[in-house]
């Protein structure tokens, strides 16, 4: 699956996710989702050379931030607003759903985009 591509966006540093997204509900070739309901989701944030700087997660652990499922079965989401604790630079994201299949071990990927952090002048 080719994820589709969203227009970029910037923040500065230390600045909140502010636009709270609604995802879904997802359709395949104009009709319902086939795919078995959507367990668990994921939004990971990593730079260049792949490094891991933030994850949202519908099952959050510490340190990572949060990802409503609406409807697993409908393929529906919202991220709300929250901290987004990613440092200066360009970061490349990606929204991956999993399910309860064998095939779960391979995520369809939703989602893609880059989120530029500018430093904060007044903090640095």
């Amino acid at each position: 699956m080719k994820p589709a591509k969203l227009p970029r966006l910037t923040l500065y540093r230390g600045d909140k996710w502010r636009d709270a997204w609604h995802f879904g509900p997802f359709t395949e070739n104009g009709g319902a989702i086939t795919l078995d309901p959507c367990l668990y989701c994921r939004l990971q944030f990593r730079s260049e050379t792949g490094e891991l700087g933030y994850e949202l997660n519908s099952n959050p652990t510490t340190g990572q931030g949060t990802i409503t499922i609406v409807s697993g079965s409908n393929y529906e989401f919202d991220i709300p607003d929250q901290p987004l604790p990613l440092g200066a630079g360009t970061w490349y994201w990606d929204f991956e759903t999993h399910t309860a299949s064998v095939k779960s071990n391979y995520p369809d990927t939703w989602f893609k985009g880059e989120v530029v952090v500018e430093a904060d002048q007044t903090h640095d």
